[in-house]
């Protein structure tokens, strides 16, 4: 009984591996250092949908600079997600609420009120990428 419960449960974790969420959407931006294509500040955004919520991450990730790492709950309607936005960016937490239109070919997140001044057009990008 226990080697069958071993092995269950070892199925279900490698399972779970390789169970991709078939409502997950990626976004990605990488602006290339002039003369040093390897090296790139990144603009990313990934998100899940399940039943009108969503959970995401949008992060602006300069090279050299710091970082505004975050995760976003919110609902979607009509293509246009409605969510709060949890970040840090140079060691100070906050957050404020974001507005992500998304069509077939980008995702534009803007932020209604004027606290911190995102707006940004990021191209669609295959998740496996």
């Amino acid at each position: 009984m226990a080697k069958t419960l071993s092995f269950l449960f070892l199925f279900l974790i490698l399972a779970s591996c390789f169970n991709k969420n078939p409502n997950t959407e990626c976004f990605e931006n990488r602006y290339p250092f002039q003369g040093s294509p390897d090296k790139a500040d990144v603009l990313n955004l990934s998100y899940s949908l399940k039943e009108g919520k969503v959970s995401g991450e949008y992060n602006w990730l300069p090279l050299e600079k710091d970082k505004r790492i975050g995760h976003f709950e919110g609902v979607e309607e009509n293509g246009i997600i409605t969510a709060q936005y949890y970040f840090e960016q140079e060691g100070i937490s906050d957050s404020t609420q974001i507005q992500i239109t998304i069509s077939e070919q980008k995702a534009i997140v803007k932020e209604p009120g004027s606290n911190f001044g995102f707006k940004a057009e990021i191209m669609r990008i295959n998740c496996d990428q």
